[in-house]
């Protein structure tokens, strides 16, 4: 940290400016054609879990020191850390918020700490069918630029994930279409870059867009796409397929489209309801998935 100011100075770099950052990108996390690379030049899969970085909780500083074995247990490298900028609308329905408001202080607290551990964050501006008219706003395009100057450089963030889940519901005015989601997700990227050149960002994949074959224009460097997958509603797959062969399925789109396009996949997003055992298929679905992804290295 510098002194008071709480921001992040890497050595011999230019922090914050829309200039190339000629050290940070030797101490980020940065795509190489179809892989992610560590701040050594070595492939890294990601591996860690993800929530709302405050944990709905004021003592949020004791919640995560709670929760360290079991990350540490897990071997995580990374965690998803979800949240919300303050200008967008709630969803009351929902109950508790799907993501906390961004708090530079406290997100600053769960990086370091995390840092310390060996465990890189993910910044995840968790939409969950919420941020009503966000989605291709030009307000979406200056908050991000806030996080980017914040974070231009920051090696304790592995990536920014630009908006979860773009329903059709959180679109503004100018998007219309499928393709539209992509042309904003090319454009906002463009915009923090102009800030911050070396940091990865991450974009939803299908359903969300079109037809990856049709956005290879769209494309970015150094950019993941994400895809998710939740069985919760689609029980009578497991009458017609083992959870091992629903495996294979979720993750032949990553693979095949990591090496057409030469993008790498994040599985975002899976897991079950309850109960967490064996009696329950989606529970060996989330086994067999991450069995897959280490053998995929999705």
């Amino acid at each position: 940290p510098n002194g008071s100011n709480n921001q992040w100075v890497i050595p011999n770099t230019i922090v914050g400016n829309a200039g190339s950052i000629e050290a940070a990108k030797n101490l980020l996390h940065h795509v190489d054609s179809d892989r992610i690379l560590d701040e050594n030049g070595k492939e890294v899969i990601w591996r860690g879990a993800g929530g709302s970085y405050l944990f709905h909780a004021e003592a949020y500083m004791q919640v995560w020191q709670d929760h360290l074995q079991q990350i540490e247990t897990m071997e995580s490298n990374t965690v998803r850390l979800a949240f919300s900028f303050a200008d967008s609308i709630p969803n009351s329905d929902y109950g508790v918020p799907s993501a906390d408001v961004l708090d530079f202080d406290k997100m600053d607290w769960v990086l370091g700490f995390l840092d310390r551990h060996g465990i890189k964050g993910i910044l995840d501006l968790h939409n969950y069918d919420v941020m009503v008219g966000d989605f291709g706003s030009q307000k979406l395009i200056d908050n991000w630029r806030v996080v980017a100057q914040h974070y231009c450089g920051d090696s304790r963030v592995a990536a920014y994930e630009l908006f979860n889940e773009p329903f059709s519901s959180t679109w503004a005015s100018s998007i219309r279409s499928e393709m539209d989601v992509v042309r904003f997700y090319a454009e906002l990227t463009d915009a923090i870059r102009e800030i911050d050149p070396e940091h990865i960002v991450i974009w939803q994949s299908q359903p969300y867009v079109p037809p990856l074959e049709q956005i290879v224009d769209y494309l970015r460097p150094n950019m993941v796409f994400t895809f998710h997958r939740w069985w919760t509603d689609q029980k009578w797959e497991f009458d017609i397929w083992t959870p091992e062969q629903l495996s294979y399925m979720s993750l032949s789109y990553a693979v095949e489209y990591r090496k057409k396009l030469g993008v790498p996949f994040w599985f975002g997003e899976f897991g079950s309801n309850v109960p967490f055992n064996s009696s329950n298929p989606e529970w060996l679905l989330t086994e067999q998935h991450l069995w897959r992804c280490e053998e995929q290295a999705v």
